[in-house]
């Protein structure tokens, strides 16, 4: 019998005994850590949770965790590539991808799982700074949150945290500035630097990136209202499409097509596309032919561009400046023409895209080409030329989720 099921046992037992004594509290079960060969294993030494045990009781937040990109945090491609190739700054990333490898004996199962339940609700204080990791974390039995009247539990106490309610909470790991050679810093992740400094500062960051739902906290606590969803893209996993807006007027100029898109950014408290700065907004129009086949596309991309000491395209931990940022601020729009030939029937589609990462980074990286996320889209038939004229043409259309 586990010590685990042996605490349950206890409970048990008390319970059927009757009379006004109240169980004696157990000890919280002992966590396990793997060992060389990977097998878990007791261990005397107090240590973090697996998320796994967690969901034994917070079932839904659990599973809304694991969608995140919180939970990939350590163990993405993307991630462990550029760790690799970071060199110098590679064990820092570890700082805030995976914030128990430095805490924690080596094959803990909680490391692997990055920004894990363990993290979030064990930060004590957090500080902005550009050097990054700014926060406290101290592992303990007590779980941090922002419900300030929740109970202890014999597996855990709780802490009354207000700070896990507002925006500064995000602040240790999505602000950092990679201090370069002979002095300066290069932005990288800037997008709770832009909220604090911008428009939306007075709703917290929590308001869209876990809004709160009337569920049930925990097995056996009850429903309440305002519980943060867990998966930090919003309820529908849709916060980057309700972040944009974008509109085209569409032309015909000649034998070609002339497309004059607007993106607007109209619901994110930072900067679109935010976090990783490889990252990039793509306006995209394609011809179709009747048959279906492509006759022609072109694209424009919005984003920050670092460059390295020769001018050219670079992963932020190789690049020493930056060439260009013409992301999308709060309430700001960006306008992007584009032009291609067009078949005399067929259809225009115009497609707004989150690329996580750019097209010449992947490929210095020798990484497979990142599955696009659809943002907004929009078409429009293309009729045979009367007079040398379409007779749709020109048009104003929105782009739609």
């Amino acid at each position: 019998m586990t010590i685990h099921s042996l605490a349950l046992l206890v409970l048990a037992l008390a319970a059927c005994e009757g009379g006004s004594r109240s169980a004696p509290e157990p000890s919280p079960p002992v966590p396990v850590r793997a060992d060389a060969a990977g097998s878990a294993r007791p261990s005397a030494q107090v240590l973090a949770y697996p998320a796994i045990r967690c969901a034994e009781c917070h079932n839904k937040m659990h599973d809304e965790w694991t969608t995140s990109a919180h939970a990939r945090a350590a163990q993405g491609p993307l991630y462990r590539k550029m760790r690799e190739q970071a060199r110098d700054l590679g064990a820092g990333c570890d700082d805030c991808h995976a914030p128990l490898a430095k805490r924690l004996p080596a094959g803990d199962l909680a490391i692997a799982e990055g920004v894990t339940c363990e993290v979030c609700h064990n930060i004590k204080a957090v500080s902005a700074r550009s050097a990054g990791a700014g926060f406290e974390l101290h592992l303990d039995r007590v779980k941090y949150g922002p419900l300030c009247d929740a109970k202890d539990h014999y597996f855990h106490r709780m802490g009354c945290s207000p700070l896990h309610g507002q925006g500064e909470l995000c602040a240790g790991c999505h602000l950092y500035y990679r201090a370069l050679p002979g002095g300066g810093e290069l932005p990288v992740y800037t997008e709770y630097e832009e909220w604090h400094e911008g428009p939306y500062q007075a709703r917290e960051c929590q308001s869209c990136h876990m809004p709160g739902a009337r569920v049930e906290v925990a097995d056996g606590a009850g429903v309440r209202d305002g519980v943060g969803h867990h998966g930090w893209l919003g309820e529908q996993k849709d916060l980057r499409q309700r972040a944009l807006a974008a509109s085209a007027v569409v032309t015909a100029v000649g034998d070609r097509l002339r497309i004059d898109a607007r993106v607007e950014n109209v619901g994110a408290g930072h900067a679109v596309p935010s976090g990783q700065p490889e990252r990039r907004i793509v306006v995209r129009a394609t011809a179709l032919a009747a048959s279906g086949s492509k006759h022609a596309a072109t694209e424009r991309a919005f984003g920050r561009i670092l460059v390295d000491a020769a001018g050219k395209p670079a992963p932020f931990y190789a690049a020493t400046r930056v060439l260009s940022d013409d992301r999308i601020p709060p309430g700001q729009v960006r306008e992007a023409r584009l032009e291609l030939a067009a078949p005399d029937t067929g259809e225009l589609r115009i497609e707004v895209l989150w690329r996580p990462l750019d097209a010449e980074i992947a490929a210095l990286l020798e990484i497979p080409a990142v599955d696009e996320v659809p943002l907004l889209r929009a078409s429009v038939a293309l009729k045979p030329p009367r007079d040398g004229k379409r007779s749709n043409l020109p048009r104003t259309i929105g782009l739609e989720r």
